[in-house]
């Protein structure tokens, strides 16, 4: 139990510093964090590793992706392919592996919120949903292949 709360609390102050970027807390941004972080863990990124983030929204997950990651627009490290999907395609050059993740359950998390507290309240119990849940309850995962189209390299 205590390694949960503590994992809670970590991601929590993630979550700060990128509404610090961000300019406030919002699901949008915890669903950013966990899908940056579960691309760090599940394709091995570690510092100074050369990472292409191609991101296929310009909503709120995208400010969680930089802050999390370091790459930007400014970099050349982010590339835009608007379709308007929550999906995220991550390559880490120097171990060449890739990865693609999709929010495709967004709003299908169920939690037992009280829509009669505040709204801040519903929209903290709404983060809380994000950052405790599995990921397998609201991300889709696949490996893709290891070189990123020739027109995003930078």
């Amino acid at each position: 139990m205590t390694l949960i709360l503590n994992r809670i609390s970590v991601l929590h102050s993630q979550l700060n510093q990128v509404a610090d970027f961000h300019g406030h807390r919002c699901p949008g941004i915890a669903y950013g964090l966990r899908v940056a972080l579960t691309a760090i863990q599940e394709i091995d990124i570690k510092p100074g590793d050369d990472v292409i983030v191609q991101t296929e929204t310009s909503l709120c997950p995208v400010d969680a992706i930089q802050v999390i990651t370091g790459c930007t627009f400014g970099n050349g490290k982010l590339v835009f392919n608007p379709t308007g999907k929550q999906t995220f395609s991550f390559w880490n050059l120097t171990s060449g592996r890739a990865i693609r993740i999709t929010c495709n359950k967004i709003g299908t998390i169920q939690a037992d919120i009280d829509p009669s507290k505040p709204a801040m309240s519903l929209l903290e119990s709404k983060i809380d949903v994000v950052l405790q849940s599995e990921i397998k309850d609201f991300l889709e995962i696949s490996i893709i292949p290891a070189n990123p189209p020739e027109n995003q390299r930078f």
